[in-house]
């Protein structure tokens, strides 16, 4: 096995015909190997779960991997023992920036494990929990440690493809509404916003100071798009949205095209701003240093006896 892979995709776990019940994909072997080891994806089906003894082998042989980032688990069905386990493990693995489980149609109690790992892990920067049937308990419950000033530094949320209620809704557009930092980039495409709840969460948008890129695509805005409209006007630092197949008129999807523009070249001009006044990776002598005895000394540029 070759120690340098750095990333590692396995799909359609399948028992041979004459394998057991009791028998187990004994991967700790295999993973303890992999060292350098960045990014794993687990792919699973219908017809070939891993139980609690393998996720404790493959969890085992990651321990090794001390530079994992990514953690991907799509389509595997979980039980509330199996994601206590890999809980655990995320939170004593801080190199993990990337947590995805998705498809995985989580129960409520798996839902709200994720308070622990929001409020204690350090330095998880994205999540996705596509559709995994999250109700409007999991969701309050994410946006509570969300809005929490030391939870984990989110700067991607993915919730699409979760159907949320008005009330859940509400919940996510409060936490929005406080968090003045995270996250930058949010997914709630097919999440079944319409009407009320696509108007509270458009509301919220006036007021949110952190999103850059939010997806809302496959929502029915129709109703709330001149709410959307009006908040989208406020708002300083959306320079990115996805609006496909949200019954969004093409005026006034213009309109909001019109004011993306004109965010992002307003923040390009910002940062361009503040690169020529703070760019510290000129030469010494076009970085200005005040000097008592001459205010117009520019380090470098001038011979000491001159100054």
């Amino acid at each position: 096995m070759n120690p340098f892979i750095s990333e590692i995709e396995l799909m359609y776990f399948q028992a041979e015909k004459e394998e057991k019940e009791t028998d187990h994909l004994a991967l700790n072997g295999i993973l303890k190997e992999l060292v350098n080891l960045k990014d794993i994806r687990l792919h699973g089906n219908q017809e070939f779960a891993l139980n609690l003894l393998d996720w404790e082998l493959l969890l085992s042989g990651l321990d090794t991997s001390s530079n994992l980032s990514k953690f991907s688990i799509i389509n595997c069905e979980l039980n509330l023992l199996q994601f206590k386990n890999l809980k655990q493990f995320v939170l004593h693995k801080n190199s993990v920036e990337e947590l995805n489980i998705s498809h995985c149609n989580l129960t409520e109690e798996i839902i709200l494990q994720f308070e622990n790992i929001l409020r204690q892990h350090t330095n998880l920067k994205v999540l996705r929990l596509s559709d995994d049937q999250i109700n409007d308990r999991g969701i309050q419950a994410l946006c509570f440690c969300l809005s929490e000033k030391f939870s984990a530094p989110l700067k991607v949320l993915d919730i699409s493809m979760n159907m949320l209620s008005y009330k859940g809704a509400c919940y996510l557009a409060s936490a929005l509404v406080r968090c003045k930092e995270k996250p930058k980039e949010l997914n709630v495409s097919c999440c079944g916003f319409i009407d009320s709840s696509a108007a509270v969460f458009s509301e919220c948008l006036e007021y949110n100071s952190s999103l850059r890129s939010i997806n809302i695509s496959s929502n029915d805005f129709s109703i709330a798009e001149t709410t959307l409209l009006t908040a989208i006007k406020a708002n300083k630092n959306l320079v990115k949205i996805d609006m496909q197949f949200s019954g969004i008129s093409d005026v006034v999807s213009a309109e909001i095209t019109k004011i993306l523009v004109r965010n992002s070249s307003r923040s390009k001009s910002e940062t361009n701003s503040l690169s020529e006044t703070f760019n510290l990776d000129e030469p010494e002598y076009l970085v200005w240093e005040y000097n008592p005895h001459n205010p117009d000394h520019i380090p470098g540029l001038y011979s000491d006896e001159f100054v």
